[in-house]
Parts: structure tokens; C-alpha cells; sequence
């Protein structure tokens, strides 16, 4: 099991591309919160390997509003 935490850096005025995005909406996704700071966003995930984490990072990436991401693995 990985758990990680993906914090995501949201180009401006684009905001509802992500929050609307089909992909956030799956089992795997266990938080999701807007945040102030560095990052505008962090979702906590939960994959059974770390390939479907890259898969889902890779995906995550693709949306129109994503500008960066960073994860952070759990241990």
C-alpha cells in the first residue's frame, strides 16, 4: 500500500478544471484540500503500488490548471 500526499500548484483563473476533474473523484482519492501558501492544493492518494501512483501523478499532471506537482510518499 503507498499512501502519498500530492501538493499541486494551480495555474490562475483555472481553478475548476481541477476541482471538477473526473480523475479526483475515485476510490483512491482519500482528501482533498484547497490550501494558502506555496501550494493551492493538496490531495491525500492511497495505491496499492507505485506504479498506479505514477499513473495517477502522470494523469494528474494532463489537466488544464495543473501548473506543478509535488508528492510526498508516506512511510
Amino acid at each position: 500500500m503507498v499512501v502519498a500526499y500530492i501538493f499541486v500548484v494551480l495555474k490562475s483563473g483555472e481553478e475548476n478544471n481541477i476541482l471538477n476533474a473526473k480523475l479526483l473523484k475515485g476510490e483512491n482519492i482519500k482528501d482533498m484540500t484547497r490550501i494558502y501558501g506555496m501550494y493551492d492544493l493538496v490531495i491525500k492518494v492511497d495505491f496499492k503500488n507505485m506504479k498506479e501512483l505514477y499513473n495517477f501523478i502522470s494523469s494528474l499532471r494532463k489537466i488544464n490548471g495543473v501548473g506543478k506537482t509535488s508528492t510526498m510518499i508516506s512511510v
